[in-house]
């Protein structure tokens, strides 16, 4: 009895797992002669009936339009290359170096000065500092 039931589940179990080989005829493939056209469907009028405006062209001039840009000839880059050497040198005399190192100490103010290759740019560094705070 076990043995014919081992049989049994045996051959399910092979039944089952093997491939079955259907065949599957070749459809033919009709290849119309002229395409369908459908017509589309022509959207309706629009309810209301807009009327164009007029548009009244008297308040152009040119002077409005296409002004003389006089910005450029006020600016003179001779003029403000001295200035912005005079502010630079004005926050530099506020901070002395003694306030500096005790600012920001003496290690950060010699590592400053050999980053940035002097004594008055560590100071100007010690400036900028200050005027953000």
């Amino acid at each position: 009895m076990k043995s014919l039931s081992l049989l049994m589940i045996l051959t399910l179990v092979f039944s089952g797992c093997s491939r079955r080989h259907t065949v599957v005829p070749p459809q033919a493939t009709v290849t119309p002669i002229a395409p369908v056209l459908t017509p589309k469907a022509v959207p309706r009028p629009p309810y209301k009936k807009h009327k164009m405006k007029t548009v009244q062209n008297t308040n152009y001039t040119d002077a409005y339009m296409y002004p003389e840009d006089t910005s450029l000839a006020k600016k003179d880059p001779v003029i403000k290359a001295p200035i912005a050497t005079q502010t630079a040198t004005t926050v530099t005399n506020t901070v002395s170096k003694e306030e500096c190192i005790s600012m920001i100490g003496e290690d950060k103010f010699n590592r400053y000065t050999q980053m940035l290759g002097s004594e008055a740019s560590s100071i100007k560094r010690c400036a900028m500092l200050k005027a953000m705070k």
